[in-house]
């Protein structure tokens, strides 16, 4: 049986036969172990952080592109990838004011074409959701979860130690130490725009080139606009575990933007090709409502087999 699954019947018994926080907490340390994730293809496996409160699950290597199965072989054939990511031409899709119907494309994670673009947050979910039981939208906590790793890995900054130059930010329209200039979104296959994990594996895009939806609601601003090297305030949300010395010198660390001074209601993150340093692992924009879809906004999947383990009651001790 699945951990959360258990955690779930022990939790519901904390709340329904009131147990003793004692017992509670034996029962939770009687669980079995976490079951080790066997990653679907295009996914990489991603370690949970303790901090955060997330266990092990699989992101997407890439952003997600559009398929469709047109050959109905149930195989991803490179030629039924939609190579520009949307309805319409050119980087910016003119002439294109929605995507494709849902039920024709599901995402993939692979190298080739260009990112599913034009597509709103709640569209992004469901087309995540449409591949089967435990794939889901990148939550919040899970991209916070990936992009802290990526912190703390040496070879993702410029002077290869961590908290020494920038992290990089990939694809953002300028050639710099930290980042270069794709002059348009890119499918995702150049080696400048992959950051390594502390598990030895890669991920592509993670900032720059197109923004991307995370699951979570938003409806209360978090602050003035600001780098997010600046924002101490929205640090546990949005930002890094560690503190470093930033400034326009170093790009403000590679860690990106924070257009937090709205409440519309969805939350993106990475930035886009044409940031510039605005765009970085951990730059979010709270600044468009969930049905917004835009040629600069994409997204990605996790597949999620056993969720987040609940916290403890609030009033919980020992």
């Amino acid at each position: 049986m699945k951990k959360i699954k258990s955690f779930n019947k022990v939790l519901n018994l904390w709340c329904v036969s009131k147990i003793t926080p004692a017992l509670f907490l034996a029962s939770i340390m009687s669980l079995p172990a976490q079951a080790e994730i066997t990653c679907p293809f295009g996914y990489v496996l991603v370690p949970g952080n303790s901090e955060l409160g997330t266990v092990d699950f699989c992101v997407m290597k890439y952003e997600a592109k559009a398929h469709k199965d047109r050959n109905a072989n149930a195989l991803v054939d490179l030629d039924e990838i939609r190579t520009n990511g949307c309805d319409r031409s050119g980087s910016s899709c003119e002439g294109g004011s929605h995507n494709w119907g849902l039920a024709d494309h599901k995402p993939v994670s692979v190298p080739q074409g260009i990112p599913w673009r034009k597509i709103s947050r709640d569209k992004a979910a469901h087309e995540c959701q449409s591949l089967g039981e435990d794939y889901y939208l990148i939550s919040n906590v899970e991209w916070q979860t990936v992009a802290r790793n990526i912190e703390l890995v040496s070879e993702n900054w410029s002077e290869n130690q961590v908290g020494k130059g920038c992290l990089n930010q990939g694809n953002v329209s300028v050639d710099s130490d930290c980042s270069y200039n794709g002059r348009g979104p890119e499918p995702g296959a150049r080696i400048a725009a992959t950051h390594l994990l502390s598990n030895g594996e890669t991920i592509s895009d993670f900032s720059g080139n197109v923004w991307e939806w995370v699951s979570d609601d938003n409806n209360q601003k978090q602050g003035g606009n600001a780098y997010i090297a600046s924002q101490p305030s929205v640090k546990s949300k949005y930002g890094p575990s560690g503190n470093y010395s930033c400034n326009s010198q170093n790009r403000y660390c590679g860690l990106g933007y924070g257009y937090t001074d709205y409440s519309a209601g969805a939350v993106r993150r990475g930035g886009s090709w044409f940031n510039l340093d605005f765009a970085g692992v951990f730059a979010v924009g709270l600044d468009h409502v969930p049905s917004y879809s835009n040629h600069v906004v994409g997204f990605r999947c996790v597949f999620r087999p056993e969720s987040h383990l609940a916290p403890l009651p609030a009033d919980y001790t020992e």
